[in-house]
């Protein structure tokens, strides 16, 4: 591909020079879209295992790693999905000074009273 890309570049491709500059602009194009993808790819990887590491902490993280890399971008986001429903399903938030205890049941003080 790269000796292509200079035959282009130069103008030694037997196509017009207007095709090989949309061609070129075609193939940038293609390049940056491809860096997005690796980049989103890697995003929804790292999301994956720090989600596992949470939700399945018995599961070690080489051994997610390589499952991870064999999955497709749909896979993953549906791993991404499951873990975080899981990890919702665990980890319920609640205020820190929260008590389930019945709010009716308030100590009269009887014992301190003259």
């Amino acid at each position: 591909m790269e000796g292509i890309l200079k035959k282009l570049e130069t103008g030694t491709a037997s196509l017009s020079g207007e095709e090989g500059r949309k061609l070129l602009s075609y193939i940038d194009t293609l390049k940056q879209s491809a860096k997005d993808g690796v980049f989103y790819r890697d995003s929804l990887t790292s999301d994956v295992l720090r989600l596992s590491a949470t939700v399945q902490p018995e599961i070690s993280r080489e051994t997610m790693e390589s499952v991870a890399k064999t999955m497709t971008v749909a896979q993953l986001k549906e791993f991404k999905t499951a873990f975080e429903k899981k990890k919702n399903e665990m980890l319920t938030a609640v205020p820190q000074l929260y008590s389930e205890k019945n709010r009716n049941n308030t100590v009269s003080n009887g014992q301190f009273r003259i």
